[in-house]
């Protein structure tokens, strides 16, 4: 440990001497790794799978300390004007000094919120970005998830390869499309305590060509089952779910059933927020294109 460099170096090493904004998260981060994290550890919490309220309790010091405010834009309540990889790279380094599972349950709402912040509309930014920011006006700090990785044998080493297929369900003259999203998500970080989970999958429909980004929050019509806890060796103080059974919604239903493994709900918006160009949410043909309008709300273009 006496060999390492310290904080003076660091400092030059990484450049952020001159940023005392980053020095005072990564000290803010220091002290809970020491604190907070440092105290579960000892108290044997990482020889339960369970998500326990100590855990949870975890969360508190997140947003207390600023990390959980990290990843967030500045005008809506981040610390960071700017990129943030470095800062997040840092406040993670601290964390990971204690336990890699802190680590990672404290920025995985950057990894949810990613999508968003890249490629969300200004209307989905500023409605995502303050409900995730602590002491928002709501008075509760939203958790996000991230669903990528699938069930074997692509999970964790091919998340190019995608199986969840995104459809619409139904689409009214006048009404807004009802979209069908069939995702069945494995070791999906934060699912049992999310407010809202931004999805990955490809088109199932010929009106959608490529793959995109579906915004899925738990209190949308119909059943949030968040499955069942992953059994792991590490990274305990991280909570992580696994689909296990698949569902399948009705189309005719306007409330269709919502599971883990299948994720099916109406993207409900206000005239003002309708574009003529499906384009915006996803690459659709030139028929679709000309022949609807759809809600931008829930959907993301990926890249």
């Amino acid at each position: 440990m006496k060999m390492l460099p310290g904080d003076e170096v660091r400092q030059l090493m990484w450049r952020f001497a001159e940023r005392y904004d980053i020095q005072m998260a990564v000290a803010g981060a220091r002290s809970v790794a020491r604190g907070t994290v440092a105290k579960l550890v000892a108290d044997g919490q990482r020889a339960s799978h369970d998500w326990t309220p100590e855990k949870q309790g975890a969360f508190d010091a997140f947003d207390a300390s600023g990390i959980t405010a990290s990843t967030l834009k500045q005008e809506f309540g981040g610390l960071f004007d700017g990129p943030k990889n470095l800062a997040s790279s840092l406040l993670s380094y601290e964390l990971s000094w204690v336990d890699n599972g802190a680590a990672t349950s404290a920025l995985v709402n950057g990894l949810a919120m990613g999508p968003i912040a890249e490629l969300g509309t200004p209307e989905q930014k500023e409605r995502y970005m303050t409900l995730c920011a602590p002491g928002n006006p709501s008075g509760k700090t939203w958790r996000g998830s991230f669903a990528l990785t699938e069930p074997l044998p692509y999970v964790g080493v091919d998340t190019g390869v995608l199986c969840g297929r995104v459809s619409i369900a139904e689409w009214k003259d006048g009404e807004e499309p009802m979209i069908r999203v069939e995702k069945r998500g494995r070791f999906i970080t934060n699912i049992a305590i999310c407010d809202y989970v931004t999805i990955a999958a490809n088109s199932g429909d010929d009106r959608i060509k490529g793959s995109c980004m579906i915004i899925v929050e738990a209190t949308d019509p119909g059943k949030f089952d968040r499955g069942a806890q992953t059994l792991k060796c590490v990274h305990q103080l991280s909570n992580t779910g696994e689909a296990r059974r698949r569902s399948s919604a009705s189309t005719s239903s306007p409330t269709p059933a919502t599971q883990l493994s299948t994720w099916s709900f109406r993207r409900a918006a206000s005239s003002a927020d309708m574009t003529s160009s499906t384009a915006k949410w996803c690459r659709s043909s030139a028929t679709a294109r000309s022949s609807r309008r759809c809600s931008r709300r829930r959907a993301l273009a990926w890249a």
